[in-house]
């Protein structure tokens, strides 16, 4: 279900998947990596890597804290399942060029996240 998922984003967005490597991690492994690779000293629910973009065909890793995805379900009133799936298309809209560090681009990835869920 995940990899179908996975593979219908990055299909409607016109990208094709050469490797992508999911790792589900606890809070105290994405801290590390978050603070090792971004200098951030704070839990995150998912940190995202592209390793190659060549004419939209990408290679990336995706880092998941399940621990944060649970808690995040409880704090947004829905499903755990519904929670990683969101996180996940995320990491692939990330992947696909979006960011979310500015206010419209942030509105941008999460109307694209309901489409995708």
């Amino acid at each position: 279900m995940i990899s179908n998922k996975i593979n219908y984003v990055f299909r409607e967005e016109n990208c094709i998947l050469k490797f992508l490597e999911l790792n589900l991690v606890n809070n105290s492994t994405i801290k590390k990596v978050n603070k090792t690779y971004l200098n951030h000293d704070y839990y995150t629910d998912i940190i995202t890597f592209l390793y190659e973009q060549n004419k939209k065909t990408l290679e990336g890793e995706i880092f998941i804290s399940l621990d944060t995805v649970k808690v995040n379900a409880k704090e947004f009133g829905t499903s755990y399942k519904e929670e990683f799936l969101r996180v996940v298309i995320h990491g692939c809209l990330h992947m696909a060029g979006y960011k979310d560090k500015k206010k419209q681009e942030i509105k941008l990835i999460r109307e694209k996240e309901e489409q995708y869920l």
